[in-house]
């Protein structure tokens, strides 16, 4: 997965729940490893993003608006 750095307040990440020390393991085009393949499934954008993090040892899934 990749981790999230800072995460500004008030930006568009925070106001869909994203947090900084988020763990992003999966996005709508399906699971990925490391950044390289997270920057990959957004070659085509879709049509509804979803994103799988895992925060303090919980999953949960974050639609980004």
């Amino acid at each position: 997965g990749v981790q999230t750095g800072t995460v500004e307040p008030g930006s568009r990440a925070w106001n869909n729940g994203l947090r900084q020390g988020d763990i992003i393991f999966a996005s709508s085009s399906g699971d990925f490893g490391d950044l390289p393949a997270f920057r990959a499934s957004f070659e085509q954008k879709p049509a509804r993003l979803v994103l799988g993090v895992l925060r303090g040892g919980d999953r949960g899934q974050l639609l980004m608006q």
